[in-house]
Order: C-alpha cells, then structure tokens, then sequence
C-alpha cells in the first residue's frame, strides 16, 4: 500500500554538479567466480487496481502486457503478487469465486508470457472469522477460527488450480501484519501466533490437502526477519518457512541473521512511495538506486514493487493509467527492467564492487549463458568507467540503456579482453552490459532443469571441448579425474570438494554432487588440461529429478512395477517399452488388477535422499496426491534414490496421467504413466 515512509528518500540525495565533465573513475572488480545469493525474480501486484489494465483499449491492454512481462520488448517479469479477496468466502462454507475476476484474468495473460510464480496473500481474512468483523480493524484471527482459515487457504490454493488452471506458487498468512492500515484491509498476528498456526493448523492441513505451494513469510511493513523468528527457530516448522518475505516501507538495517543460516531466500514483496508522482529520469536513477541496494547491500533473491498498473498520483505503481485513460509508462519501470529483462529466476549475483567510483552504483549477475552487470550512474555528469569481470571470458558486451530520452536502448557492443573494457556512462542513466562466453551449463542428471542439485545428487555439465576424449567410469569405483577432466566444487561455506565422475566427454561431463556441500550457492569449476569453465548452481537440501526411460527427463519414467495379488504373491510389470532407436520409449498401460491386488510403482531418480520425514514427500499422479511408501538411497549405485508408491484405484481407466514428486516442498520433473 502507499505509505508515508520510504526508504526511497533516503537514497536519493547527490543531484548537483558544477560542470558537465566526464568524471574519471576507479576500476570495478567483478568476479563471475563467486556466487552471492540465487535470483528469484521480479514483479508486482495485482491489489484492486488490475481492472485499470482489463478495462483498457485492446491496444492498450496489450502494450500494458507486452511491456510488463516480454522479455523481448518489455521489462520480463516473473512475479504476480495477488490480494485474496475475503469475500470468496462471505459466510462460512459459502463460496463466491467471482470476486477475483480481474486478478484471475491477468494471471491468465501473465502466464502465456511464461510466468508462473503467482504469490497471494490476504490483507484481511473473512471478517466472520476475526476478533472483530470489520475488514480495517487491526485485530487478531478468532483462535475457534484458525482451523477454518488454514481450510480457507488450503481451498484458494485448490480452487484456483481446478477452477482457473493457475497454480499459486507461494502464499503468505496476510499483508504487514505488524501494521495498523487503519483506512484499508489489514490483519494482526505476531511472531508466536505464525509458529503455532503453522505447526497445528496449516503446515498439517496443507499436507492432508496435498497443497505445495511455499509459504512466504510474514509479508511485514518493516524489512527484517522479526516475525519469523520463532517459526525460524524451531526445527518442527523451520522447513516450511519456504521464503521470508517482507515489506520494504522502513528499512531498519538489521540482518537476516536466521534465514541466512538455514539458506532461506529472502524477498521484498512490496514497495513504493506516497511521494508526488514523477515518470521523469530522476525518478527512474533514484529507484535503480533502491533496486540495486536490495539485491547487492541487502542480498534478496526477489525484488516486487507495489502496483504493476495504477491510477497515478503517487510513486505507487509501474504503469499509470491517468483520469483521461492515458498511459503513463514511468522511467521506474524501465530502470526496473535493465535487472529484470536480462536476470531471470535461477540466476545468481556474484561478487563486484558496489561503488567504484562516487555516484556509481554497480551488481553483477551470471543468467544462464549471459554474463550480465548493472551500472547506475547518478551523476549529473558522464562517467567513464573501467571494469575487470574475472572469470568472464567473452569478447564483447552490449550495453542496454535506460535515460532520460532512452528505454533499454540497445547500443554498439563494447569490445573486452581478458575480461577488461571501458565505457562512457551517460549522466543519470542505467546500463545494462550483456555478453556471452563458451555456452556451459549444468543440471540435474535426471531432470535436465537447472533450479538447484542437492549434495550426492547426480549433476550434467553441457558444453564444448569439456574433455580431451571420451571415458566411462565404472560405478563401482568412481575417479575424480576422467578423460583430462575434473570437477571441483566451491561451496557457500568456501569448502571446496572434487566431484566423482561417471562419463567425460568433449559435450558432456556427468558428476556427482560431492557429500556434506553446504546448502546455498556454489560455484561449479570443470578444468581440462589449461581450460577451465565456470557455472553457478544452489546446492539445496533436496532437489528431486526424475530419470526418464529415454534419458532426457521427459515421457515414461525409467521405473518397475510390482503386482501384488491378494494372497501376497509379486509379479514384475513392465512401465515402458522401447524400439530400436533412442529416445522411442513409450507407456505401457499397467493393470490395477482385481479387488484386493495392489500395484506398486517403483521410481528412480536423484536429489530425493536428503528428504526430511517419509510424510513430507508425496507422489502426484493424475492429480490425486498420494502417499508414499518408500523414499531414499537405492543402495546399489552411488547417487541413485528410489520412491516406492502404491497406485490408486480411482485412477483405474485414466490413460495416460502425469507423475510428480514433492519432497520437502520441492517439485520434480513429470514423466508420464498409462493406466489401464
């Protein structure tokens, strides 16, 4: 919401020169080596005014799309943060899914760009199940309602995946919690009521209903960890404090001292300013300022400013729609985009001088296969500025500019050697630098996605000249050298290990991710005689994959079945069948048998091992969520795990249905299985 404090202010004192002299400058150091913090994404919300971008022109509905969520043409986000309205729920047991409408309808567009993290929270739960029924009343949930509030939630998560096809991604107990709003929406809790409500209401709850969705905590007014702390402190609920999010309206400076130690990604989920609107360049240099500051000084992994569409008047939104239904498109948006068009979700920051020089504020971030550094220059003079990206091997940079009369402004490629290249930086401006070294990519060896590996989980590094020649390990015994090729293994706590590895070849190198790597971000280094390759990759926990028949994460998995007869006798059925020529595995429909049998499906993959307790890992299969009976190590080969599940009988005659794992939270690659 608007507010009287910012922090913006706070950052945005230096307009004044004398004179309009290019200032010379120190050189910035940036290490493509060190990883920092993982990046999650970015974005904005959705509350009460979406239905200015619904109820535009067609053409300006679609330039309002384009330009939020393209990474083409617009500023790519990745974030929609949405109120839940407490009228889905006027009385209770009574259910009025209309009044999201606008919500849904742009949830629904945001997600043809890609978009697929959908964060709700509600400002006020259903005013029946407060202490006080009136929406603005700053008060507590009923205690005799807390059980009908976590069905309440666990309901909006379920309904909107059935009703609209949107999964919600994360969901927060409501909005600034430890703020009286007074004239809007607004709900209490403090950081003891969030522990217990977790521990005996929700976390339970959303495991009987199978809801996956992380929870994003506490979503406070003031940017620090407060609330969290006691959840955070006890080992029961600590694993489901999935994110600690919070608002950045006041910035006290305090660390996040429990989510940093247990690896919690932290987010700012709101912020903006009630300051007088201004869509000028100064407006736009002051909140790339504000941007930078939280992902480089205050380490968060997302970044979500308040409204993605507003009415104007104030700093409140990205897009203005004004009275005349004209479209004002803020500087604000666009020096967002020099961070969100090119750092997408899985990125990292790495390690760079915050301020070479005076006036210059710099972070740097390695995407996929794009290096990629931030230069604001808050200067009201050029600056030209010398930087060193060790461990960038590219040749060029282009930059991407945003100013006064420029919009992400493509512009000539800046030559670099060895890592080193000089650039003018206009006065008061943003600028991106892109570039591109030897494509080399690592991921999941059963998934073949890249959100994170976990320690003894079997990794794939993808790339050009990774070996000298082509060698097989056998499994039994496993060298850390294999064809010329190593693979260490730098981890958050500065420990380095050397991978175990399986297959060496010039386009591919399978390793396995080294026992006790600490959770957080690790740098991944192959080395090849004097060539060396550096990717960065979360070490977490756990990070569940699949192994596919056809080796490419896709399709039937690579799994057995066992038919269990009413007597207790066992068969072998078969999962899949193959032709002659990879990647021809297909479905074989399995039989449930008759009354009495069961049929037990026997999956493999990696990353599951470090699981928590058996009930937290669960098996989607054909949208019914069902337990498992077996989750852990297959003791034969190094890295493999195997989850053993019953399958259910309702899913008799379904055909082909997807299959999925959850663990911890964690959601694996879906394969597909035939029921007959």
């Amino acid at each position: 919401m608007k507010h009287p404090l910012n922090s913006v202010a706070l950052l945005a004192a230096g307009w004044f020169g004398l004179a309009q002299v290019p200032i010379p400058a120190a050189t910035c150091n940036i290490d493509f080596s060190q990883p920092q913090q993982r990046i999650d994404g970015f974005g904005g919300s959705t509350a009460w005014y979406i239905g200015l971008a619904r109820s535009a022109s067609p053409q300006d509905r679609q330039k309002i799309l384009d330009t939020l969520f393209s990474p083409a043409v617009g500023i790519g986000l990745t974030i929609v943060r949405n109120r839940i309205p407490p009228e889905i729920e006027p009385a209770e047991g009574q259910f009025d899914w209309s009044q999201d409408s606008d919500a849904v309808w742009f949830m629904q567009q945001a997600r043809t760009y890609g978009v697929n993290r959908f964060i709700s929270a509600p400002w006020t739960p259903p005013i029946w199940m407060k202490q006080t029924p009136d929406p603005n009343a700053w008060v507590k949930l009923r205690t005799d309602k807390w059980q009908a509030f976590a069905d309440f939630l666990s309901r909006y998560v379920r309904e909107y995946r059935s009703r609209f096809g949107i999964d919600i991604y994360g969901l927060s107990l409501g909005n600034e919690p430890d703020w009286d709003a007074k004239t809007y929406e607004c709900n209490r809790w403090d950081a003891g009521d969030i522990h217990d409500f977790l521990l005996a209401n929700l976390m339970p709850t959303f495991t009987s209903d199978g809801v996956n969705a992380k929870l994003t905590l506490a979503d406070a007014f003031a940017f620090r960890e407060d609330l969290v702390v006691p959840s955070l402190s006890d080992a029961l609920t600590r694993d489901r404090v999935d994110i600690v999010a919070a608002h950045a309206y006041y910035d006290p400076g305090t660390p996040f001292t429990l989510s940093n130690q247990y690896g919690k990604p932290i987010w700012v989920t709101e912020h903006s300013s009630s300051n007088a609107d201004d869509a000028s360049i100064n407006d736009g240099v002051t909140w790339a300022k504000v941007y930078a500051n939280y992902l480089a000084q205050r380490n968060v992994s997302a970044y979500c400013f308040w409204w993605l569409v507003g009415p104007g008047g104030a700093q409140s939104a990205l897009v203005d729609r004004l009275p005349d239904s004209t479209l004002q498109f803020n500087k604000r948006l666009y020096t967002l985009g020099n961070f969100s068009r090119f750092i997408r979700p899985g990125g990292f920051r790495v390690a760079a001088d915050y301020v070479p020089t005076a006036g210059v504020f710099t972070s740097a971030f390695q995407s996929g296969a794009d290096f990629v550094i931030v230069v604001v220059n808050d200067n009201n003079q050029d600056t030209t500025q010398s930087f060193n990206a060790s461990g960038f091997t590219g040749s060029t940079m282009t930059p991407y500019r945003t100013s006064a009369d420029e919009n992400l402004a493509q512009l000539d490629a800046v030559p670099v050697a060895s890592g080193q290249f000089t650039a003018n930086l206009r006065a008061k401006s943003v600028t991106t630098f892109v570039g591109q070294a030897v494509p080399f990519a690592v991921v999941s060896g059963a998934a073949y996605n890249r959100p994170a590996l976990a320690p003894e989980e079997w990794g794939v590094a993808f790339g050009t000249g990774l070996a000298t020649g082509t060698d097989t390990a056998p499994t039994a015994q496993l060298p850390l050298t294999l064809a010329g090729t190593q693979v260490i293994v730098k981890d958050s706590a500065g420990d380095e290990r050397s991978a175990q590895l399986l297959l060496a070849s010039p386009g591919q190198v399978n390793f396995l991710m080294p026992a006790g790597t600490a959770v957080g971000p690790a740098s991944i280094t192959l080395k090849n005689g004097s060539t060396t390759f550096v990717s960065l990759m979360n070490v977490a926990t756990v990070a569940p994959g699949l192994f596919s028949a056809n080796g490419d994460g896709q399709g039937v998995p690579a799994a057995q079945a066992i038919a269990i007869s009413p007597d207790g006798s066992q068969a072998a059925v078969p999962v899949f069948q193959c032709g002659s020529t990879p990647g021809s595995c297909t479905t074989v429909p399995l039989d449930l048998g008759r009354a009495g049998s069961h049929l037990v499906l026997v999956l493999y993959g990696t990353g599951i091992r470090g699981r928590s307790a058996l009930g937290n890992v669960t098996c989607d299969i054909g949208g019914i969520i069902v337990p498992v009976d077996y989750a852990g190590e297959q003791p034969q080969y190094a890295g493999l795990d195997q989850v053993n599940v019953t399958v259910p009988p309702a899913l008799a005659g379904r055909g082909e249905v997807g299959i999925a794992l959850s663990v911890d939270g964690q959601t694996s690659n879906t394969l597909k299985v035939n029921i007959k």
